[in-house]
């Protein structure tokens, strides 16, 4: 047996593992289609530079891993709004750079501040952690539009009319409803909702700049600086004459 090693298997009912053996070490990264709710969020969260990612072609199979790109860091898990990515490091589910560990940069993961929604089919937690808006034409195909709110995991989309209406309340800015109306309807994120109290870490920087337009990363990682500014110099204030 030669290493490292990268394996697809296929594990019932319907989660997809995709390992990466090591000498003294074995990544397993699972994807349960049935919890998956084809949301497209974790093509954005992967930092890894280039298509490691991407949509599947059948409900068997919402996404594919590429496993000669993957590096098993389970940034895509730790964004997985339904819980159905997860990470296990020799049989543990764990995400190291959730960690505080000396030998990784500290804090390279924040803490999610979400909402929790409902999917619609089975009422399953889905966390929302992005605030936006979505742009969507006036006129769709039926078809299209049929597509996007049978898509659309949380039933955040009805019919008005000859229009698709949405409900902000239960819409998370996922791809969801873009991906199946054909790239028609445009989700637009401006806010991530994480803690910023330790500041952004390169890896959070990229998500950022994934997920979110030129504009809309600019003003949240100027934000999130500012914050931190703040919080320092009310820390000194507080500690003034002590």
């Amino acid at each position: 047996m030669v290493l490292p090693q990268r394996i697809k298997e296929f594990k019932s009912p319907s989660t997809h593992v995709y390992k990466f053996k090591l000498l003294n070490q074995e990544r397993v990264l699972e994807h349960n289609n049935e919890k998956c709710v084809g949301c497209g969020l974790c093509i954005h969260a992967c930092p890894i530079t280039g298509k490691v990612i991407s949509w599947g072609t059948t409900h068997e199979e919402y996404i594919v891993i590429d496993l000669v790109k993957c590096v098993h860091c389970g940034v895509c898990a730790y964004f997985c709004p339904s819980g159905a990515l997860k990470l296990f490091i020799n049989g543990e589910e764990r995400i190291e750079l959730k960690e505080n560990v000396e030998q990784l940069e500290r804090h390279s993961l924040p803490d999610l501040e979400p909402v929790m929604l409902g999917r619609t089919t089975t009422g399953a937690p889905i966390l929302k952690y992005l605030q936006g808006t979505l742009k969507i034409p006036d006129k769709l195909e039926p078809s299209e539009s049929m597509n996007a709110m049978k898509a659309c995991p949380t039933g955040a989309l009805s019919q008005a009319g000859n229009r698709i209406v949405l409900d902000e309340n239960k819409c998370f800015y996922c791809d969801a409803c873009s991906h199946a109306a054909g790239g028609k309807i445009v989700p637009i994120r401006t806010r991530l909702l994480i803690d910023f109290k330790d500041g952004v870490s390169p890896i959070v920087t990229r998500i950022i700049e994934r997920m979110m337009d030129e504009q809309a990363a600019s003003r949240i990682l100027k934000g999130a600086s500012g914050y931190k500014a703040r919080e320092k110099t009310k820390l000194l204030i507080d500690h003034l004459g002590e």
